[in-house]
């Protein structure tokens, strides 16, 4: 967790105090997947989420042995898949401006762990 942390302070610039605020071990089956989604984002009615305190979110992928299962954001109106090897991660802030998903895994099990950033208060 304290590396992740160290990599997205260096990464975004970002010198203040941030701690990881939950992680989790996620194995996704066949025809699993997460819509389009922000991590720290607003209902339509203008009420924060449940975790809209969270500042940063990073998925560790454990294998590639599946497919489907890519990582998706959306960028200018656009999906951008990715599917990283084992080990990897992808760290990003958790506003709006970082919608994302994962698209249904097709064969074979995925396991990544999910992981969210909020800063000291």
């Amino acid at each position: 967790r304290w590396g992740i942390v160290n990599e997205l302070r260096k990464f975004y610039n970002d010198d203040r105090f941030i701690y990881n605020d939950y992680c989790d071990l996620v194995r996704w089956k066949v025809g699993e997947g997460l819509n389009w989604h922000a991590d720290a984002n607003y209902y339509p009615s203008g009420e924060p989420n449940y975790v809209s305190y969270r500042t940063y979110g990073s998925v560790t992928y454990l294998n590639d042995d599946y497919e489907g299962g890519e990582l998706f954001f959306i960028e200018n109106n656009k999906e951008k898949k990715y599917k990283l090897k084992p080990l990897s991660c992808m760290i990003f802030p958790s506003g709006k401006e970082y919608t994302h998903g994962v698209k249904k895994i097709l064969k074979g099990k995925r396991y990544t762990i999910p992981s969210w950033y909020v800063l000291k208060k």
